[in-house]
């Protein structure tokens, strides 16, 4: 039974393997203190019903959006199965439904993205848990290519994050940024091809965040290092504070999935989040001038994973832009057929929903190819390809036309 009064309704419980039916859902705020905010319901059908401390709750016909995210997947995702063989999932989590992906949240989602908790046996991992070696400055030459290592090996390296791109998770400390986590990311061999091209894709990378801090939109915080044979990226994490805070974040895509289903481009969402009075208004012109920026930097990877929400609760259907990550010339990836591609590059023509952002991310992307053309830690070989795509967008600058009257 849900609710009281006129507002009683009643679902037939579903118990989940090992785990049963109910879930107390717990948040972790910036201070690292834990509160209940509520409980999940697996009822019939395989629905689900959260239900708040007070009020009426809400069904969802599936595991809901919140924590779709916090579901093991990409790069480090693939090793969960293997480090969890006691929860008896299958061995690839493609083959996953939503009560493996309950189970893994329930009994063992104490480190997932975000700031939610999901379960009594996770929670009390979490509050069991012995406090993280923090790596400082001097240990990162040891350090991260131990960590490299024990990514490919499938060891567990940290909460798990979506995307392809080999990485690993790490607490660091130093003097600036005090306790703070990150996501490194890592290339193959710089003496291979493809090792170099990802070098190379790296270092865009960390400048790409650069050029779009400096622009006047948040971005998360990126280290680029190069020990020994390969390059790393290291992306401060922006869902962790300090040593043990967390903040609730959400993708565009889970939001996108839950309230419009559209999932086509960053500009098209921030104008339905805006109108559904979900998103500031500026946040939609942020992810616009996103869009155009990628569009003019040959980013062919913008999908809705990539750009995350903050999320005050489960209960809220208000967001806010998260800083960008995951900004880069994805055109140029290695592929099998192709370590090192050239495909050539014909900067795109705006479409209507970032007209307005153009005029801000043809300058920056100009910059950005300059910068990219000229930087020492990049290639010779990708340095030409910058310098002919820093022609190309400054051609688009020289020649733009004067905006229409309002």
């Amino acid at each position: 039974m849900f609710g009281r009064g006129k507002a009683t309704r009643y679902g037939a419980a579903r118990a989940i393997a090992t785990v049963g039916s109910e879930f107390p859902l717990y948040t972790v705020d910036e201070a690292g203190s834990p509160t209940k905010a509520g409980v999940l319901y697996s009822i019939s059908g395989g629905r689900y019903w959260l239900q708040p401390p007070e009020g009426l709750g809400r069904v969802f016909p599936d595991l809901p959006y919140f924590l779709q995210d916090m579901r093991p997947q990409g790069y480090l995702g693939r090793s969960f199965p293997r480090q969890h063989s006691h929860l008896g999932a299958p061995p690839r989590i493609a083959d996953w439904g939503s009560d493996h992906v309950t189970i893994a949240l329930a009994r063992a989602g104490e480190d997932c993205v975000g700031n939610l908790v999901l379960g009594r046996e996770s929670m009390d991992r979490l509050l069991a848990r012995a406090r993280r070696h923090f790596v400082g400055d001097d240990e990162i030459d040891r350090e991260y290519p131990r960590l490299a290592q024990l990514a490919r090996d499938g060891e567990p390296v940290g909460s798990s994050a979506g995307g392809e791109q080999p990485k690993f998770e790490v607490a660091r400390e130093n003097p600036v940024r005090g306790f703070h986590h990150a996501l490194v990311k890592f290339s193959p061999p710089l003496s291979t091809p493809e090792g170099q091209r990802w070098g190379d894709l790296l270092r865009c990378e960390s400048i790409a965040l650069e050029m779009i801090e400096q622009s006047g939109v948040d971005a998360s915080r990126g280290r680029h290092i190069v020990i020994g044979d390969r390059a790393y990226l290291e992306v401060e994490r922006f869902d962790r504070v300090g040593a043990d805070g967390r903040r609730g974040v959400v993708t565009l895509g889970a939001v996108d999935d839950e309230f419009f289903g559209s999932r086509d481009r960053y500009s098209l969402a921030g104008e339905r989040l805006v109108g559904a009075g979900m998103l500031p208004s500026e946040d939609a012109g942020h992810l616009a001038f996103l869009e155009a920026f990628g569009m003019l930097i040959a980013n062919e990877d913008m999908h809705f994973g990539n750009v995350s929400l903050f999320s005050s609760g489960p209960f809220s259907r208000r967001f806010s832009l998260s800083p960008a990550y995951d900004m880069l010339p994805m055109r140029y990836r290695p592929r099998d057929e192709d370590p090192m591609p050239d495909p050539g590059f014909e900067p795109p023509a705006p479409h209507a929903g970032v007209l307005e952002a153009w005029a801000a991310a043809v300058p920056a992307a100009t910059l950005y190819w300059e910068r990219v053309a000229t930087d020492p830690e990049i290639s010779a070989g990708f340095r030409r390809i910058a310098e002919r795509n820093r022609e190309s967008v400054r051609a688009i600058e020289v020649s733009r036309p004067s905006r229409p009257r309002q």
